[in-house]
């Protein structure tokens, strides 16, 4: 498995696996009541997902490194602290899975612990969901200021 945070423009690749990692869906659902049923449940479509990863950015090599050469660990951290303070959705991929969804970072939390310079994370995603406001398009034509034929006023009371 492999978990990926990618921009238009940036590949992070997280170098040490979360221990676990837990994928929360949702379903919008409303409550309502119906003289002479009583109350209904209606479905108004999913919710956004939501996903949190916690680990570390190591500072040094380790056997359990998903890859190398590793970047340094604040590398990373000004990475997605960008793609958060941006509003910058990413793409999550969690190779092996069926996760592969842009997504918005809402938190992100970052530390030293242990004096070994390893940055530990966490980091909260949200489902992001692009949306798109169709064009007007005008069908009337623009050259037809005219107002000249304006209808005449038949009622005088004078």
């Amino acid at each position: 498995m492999e978990i990926y945070l990618n921009t238009n423009t940036e590949t992070i690749r997280l170098p040490i696996l979360p221990q676990s990692f837990e994928r929360f869906l949702s379903t919008n659902i409303t409550e309502d009541k119906v003289i002479g049923l009583g109350d209904i449940a209606m479905f108004n479509g999913n919710g956004l997902s939501k996903i949190t990863l916690e680990s570390f950015f190591p500072n040094r090599p380790y056997h359990f490194n998903t890859y190398s050469p590793v970047p340094e660990p604040y590398e990373f951290v000004v990475k997605l602290g960008v793609a958060r303070q941006n509003g910058t959705p990413v793409r999550l991929i969690i190779t092996g899975t069926n996760i592969n969804r842009l997504m918005l970072i809402t938190d992100f939390s970052y530390g030293e612990q242990d004096c070994t310079g390893d940055v530990y994370y966490t980091i909260d995603l949200i489902e992001y969901r692009p949306v798109t406001i169709p064009k007007i398009e005008d069908t009337t034509s623009s050259n037809n200021t005219n107002n000249s034929n304006r209808p005449s006023d038949t009622n005088n009371n004078s």
